[in-house]
């Protein structure tokens, strides 16, 4: 899903700090609606003796 913003001033020094003010806010918002977005999962390929190891971790397993 990828969602897209468009975010009017009327002058363009406004704009850093318009972009500041809603990243704030909708991070806010996530935590109050528990939203959790993950990083992407990375897969490691170990061979092992003529063998394929598949283990894979996420962020959530990674900050623990």
């Amino acid at each position: 899903m990828i969602l897209q913003f468009f975010l009017r001033v009327d002058e363009f020094s406004e704009q850093f700090r318009a972009k500041h003010e809603f990243i704030k806010r909708l991070h806010r918002r996530y935590q109050q609606e528990e939203i959790e977005i993950l990083y992407p999962v990375r897969t490691v390929y170990l061979p092992e003796k003529n063998q394929t190891v598949k283990r894979s971790h996420s962020a959530s397993e990674i900050k623990n």
